[in-house]
C-alpha cells in the first residue's frame, strides 16, 4: 500500500518531535513527499533511490560524504516504511 500525504505529513510531525531531527518520507520512486524541510518536498533522494534499489541502509554521516551526492544531506537512510491492514 502506498501511505498518503497526509500520512506522510504525519508521520514527520510526530516523528520530528520525537527526535528533534528533520524526517523525510520518500516515495518508491525516490522523491521526498514529506518532510521537516518543506522546501525539499517533490525534489529526488539520491541516497534513498540507492536504498530502496538495494534494501540496505544507508549513514551518511557528515556534509563531506553528503557532497558526494545530488541533494542529500548527513542522517540515516532507513529501508522504506510498510504498512499492514488489518481486516
Amino acid at each position: 500500500m502506498i501511505i498518503t500525504t497526509a500520512l506522510a505529513n504525519e508521520i514527520v510531525a510526530r516523528a520530528m518531535a520525537i527526535i528533534h531531527h528533520n524526517v523525510n518520507v520518500i516515495d518508491h520512486h525516490g522523491q521526498i513527499i514529506a518532510s521537516g524541510e518543506r522546501h525539499r518536498i517533490g525534489e529526488q533522494h539520491e541516497v534513498a533511490r540507492e536504498v530502496i534499489r538495494t534494501g540496505k541502509r544507508i549513514c551518511i554521516n557528515n556534509a563531506a560524504e553528503a557532497s558526494r551526492f545530488h541533494n542529500v544531506h548527513p542522517g540515516i537512510n532507513h529501508l522504506p516504511l510498510s504498512m499492514t491492514i488489518a481486516w
